[in-house]
């Protein structure tokens, strides 16, 4: 359901650290493709899934039955469930990581699961779902037009936008078995660099955007956090922020313990808790939460979000309706991003807020 952390923890490089060199340069092929050559053998893709095209099917398609981009990327999402989920892989990747791939997985397919909800929708044509992956061969299209194999692609995840939303949403970051399967060559300091052409080119359509929101695994978060500058990444939400200030030094451990243990055996879980108390505590005072919540009181007496709020750089509070009555009804134009799983974050996992600009700045990009 998050991010998959299998990445190379010393992604620190950034433009700000290489001001001197030339920019990479993203082409806008077409409307709903956008390219960058990042190295010799390695090119960054972002494109965009027609909704039109996430029909619902009552019944999985058969390869030969993969007939839009949508169904390109739902079959490659398969196919890499397939992988780690064979005896085969399990045992040369390990249980852990094992899980790591899966949850990265889970998450991409949710995100394919949000757009196909959205397309029957009035507003359907607000939610846009695009693809952002690295491929080993040059790219003009979509990536179903041009052929692209499964072990084409080195690493994938999605981003999710709407227009009249401040934030993006990058969700399920992984690298792809079927190139590992075929022994293609594993680019290394990469996954950042992805996500900061992902952002540059949001950004590029719609500049008003401030922030990128996601719910990453460790891993991927001690990217983030070593790679952006301070100040730029923002963790948490004030629900769990409460949870951590109020309880005591020995409450908060069995806290974060108790949060941990469903994934972890006990001592795994407790040395985590650890370093989630010396992860939470310095940020909060650092980084404040971008994230809260209003709630309201169902019939039954449970408190339910009804409101969740994002505080922007000019500390104006943009207020976007999860559930339309006290009844707490889904019915907000906004449910893919509200409902999805993949975007529940727990207190070990919290929401991640990251300046756009920041993310951008990761590398020297120029568009055209």
């Amino acid at each position: 359901m998050f991010f998959f952390f299998v990445l190379n923890f010393c992604e620190t490089f950034s433009a700000q650290e290489n001001p001197a060199e030339p920019p990479l340069h993203i082409q806008r092929v077409s409307e709903n493709v956008y390219v960058c050559q990042k190295q010799e053998d390695l090119f960054f893709v972002l494109e965009k899934i027609d909704p039109q095209t996430a029909e619902i099917q009552s019944n999985r398609r058969k390869r030969d039955q993969i007939t839009n981009d949508f169904w390109y990327w739902s079959d490659f999402n398969k196919t890499q469930k397939d992988l780690v989920e064979s005896q085969e892989y399990r045992e040369q990747l390990g249980r852990d990581i094992g899980s790591d791939y899966h949850d990265g997985i889970t998450s991409f397919a949710g995100m394919l699961g949000s757009v196909q909800e959205a397309g029957k929708k009035p507003w359907g044509d607000q939610c846009e779902l695009w693809i952002a992956y690295a491929s080993y061969v040059s790219v003009t299209g979509k990536a179903f037009d041009q052929g692209v194999s499964h072990a084409d692609v080195e690493m994938s995840f999605s981003v999710l936008n709407d227009k009249n939303l401040p934030f993006t949403v990058h969700m399920g970051i992984s690298r792809s078995l079927s190139a590992k399967a075929a022994g293609r060559t594993q680019h290394s300091h990469i996954s950042a660099d992805l996500h900061s052409f992902a952002a540059r080119v949001m950004k590029t359509q719609d500049p008003q955007k401030e922030y990128m929101i996601t719910v990453p695994l460790k891993g991927m978060r001690d990217i983030l956090f070593k790679t952006l500058p301070q100040g730029s990444v923002f963790i948490g939400d004030n629900e769990h922020e409460e949870r951590v200030r109020t309880a005591s030094e020995g409450d908060r451990k069995v806290l974060l313990e108790r949060e941990s243990i469903r994934y972890m055996n006990k001592e795994t879980a407790t040395k985590y808790a650890n370093q989630l108390l010396e992860m939470w505590l310095p940020l909060l005072e650092t980084c404040p939460p971008k994230i809260s919540h209003e709630y309201i009181i169902m019939p039954s007496g449970y408190k339910k979000k009804s409101t969740f709020m994002l505080t922007g750089k000019d500390r104006s509070v943009k207020k976007i309706p999860t559930c339309s009555s006290v009844l707490g009804e889904y019915h907000s134009r906004y449910d893919w991003f509200f409902v999805n799983r993949a975007l529940s974050p727990r207190i070990e996992l919290p929401y991640v807020v990251i300046d756009l600009e920041a993310l951008v700045g990761v590398q020297n990009w120029s568009v055209s």
